[in-house]
């Protein structure tokens, strides 16, 4: 893909992605460099995140963090029972 084809969606934000600037174009499919709330880096390709009903939401520290509540909740479930 040629990179002046490329839609620039530079310092947009995408649920707690905010998008830093394209990294590199591969195969026709453009790859953004994008910085998470938390701090840290991560490299996707656009579709990943930029349409409705993505479930990237962030470079995964929100799924850990999901998980860990959700295991905290059922040991305390357990716990109690």
């Amino acid at each position: 893909m040629r990179i002046d084809r490329v839609v620039d969606i530079t310092g947009r934000d995408f649920n707690m992605l905010h998008v830093v600037g394209l990294d590199h174009c591969e195969n026709r499919r453009s790859y953004w460099l994008c910085r998470c709330e938390c701090g840290n880096t991560v490299v996707l390709r656009k579709s990943h995140f930029a349409y409705r009903g993505s479930k990237q939401v962030s470079c995964g520290c929100y799924r850990n963090k999901k998980s860990s509540e959700r295991m905290k909740e059922r040991h305390q479930r357990r716990r109690s029972a």
